[in-house]
């Protein structure tokens, strides 16, 4: 078997092979933080800093190693795992931003709250209200919730993914409820995700208060339907008994 055969093969199997993740999203909150470094943070709090966060996905602690910057923190004084979870919390100008390393890659999922009002509400600068995700480059986020079409538009620029109100400029504070029903705007990674950063220009720095969620899986592997696997297996051989009697 020549070596264009083989690559014509195995280029096949690829094509064939499907991306197995069964594991759901881990929330990552303020009081794992706590939980994984033994601190006492609670609301008004403010966290910069490395913590190793493998044991929140069932692995070891070095694992997955998180770096995050400007991380505010909204809930009760003392967050304790398990009772007070609390939430993250951003601003304009002043985004979180979380990144990963370590030997494990993972996704990662992002859900800001339903509320975003129209420019004129907001007390910030900008003439957009917008809340979304900045990726790294080469990454992507997808947005996986349903949207009030007549007041809220899915957007991207450059790396940033987010959702725009477009609706009536009123002044006011308005909620995401298609059909009815109050609905977050819910991001999840379309691959394993190196850095990520979350954004409101919604708030001013000072408010701080778009609230927000964020957690992780282990990043999904490429594994071979069993006929694929059994193929790999029978042509691999053949090539090298083919080798063997050349």
């Amino acid at each position: 078997m020549n070596k264009k055969n083989l690559l014509t093969i195995f280029t096949l199997l690829v094509l064939t092979c499907s991306n197995v993740n069964a594991q759901g999203f881990e929330l990552f909150s303020p009081a794992d933080l706590n939980e994984l470094t033994g601190q006492t943070l609670g609301g008004g709090d403010t966290f910069d800093g490395p913590v190793n966060i493998g044991t929140l996905l069932g692995l070891s602690a070095s694992d997955v190693i998180l770096n995050i910057s400007n991380a505010n923190i909204v809930g009760p004084d003392v967050l304790v795992p398990g009772v007070a979870e609390g939430v993250w919390t951003v601003g304009e100008g002043s985004a979180t931003t979380f990144v990963f390393s370590g030997p494990v890659a993972v996704e990662a999922f992002i859900n800001h709250g339903a509320n975003l009002g129209s420019p004129s509400f907001s007390s910030g600068s900008s003439t957009e209200a917008r809340d979304g995700v900045t990726a790294a480059p080469g990454e992507a986020f997808t947005l996986q919730s349903a949207l009030d079409t007549a007041t809220y538009t899915l957007e991207e620029a450059g790396n940033d993914f987010f959702v725009e109100f477009t609706g009536n400029d009123d002044g006011n504070i308005s909620i995401n409820q298609p059909g009815g029903v109050q609905t977050g705007f819910f991001f999840t990674s379309d691959q394993a995700v190196t850095q990520y950063s979350v954004f409101s220009t919604n708030t001013s720095n000072a408010d701080l208060d778009d609230n927000f969620t964020t957690g992780f899986r282990i990043a999904a592997t490429a594994v071979p339907e069993p006929s694929s696997a059994a193929m790999l297996v029978a042509f691999t051989g053949m090539f090298f008994l083919r080798r063997k009697r050349s």
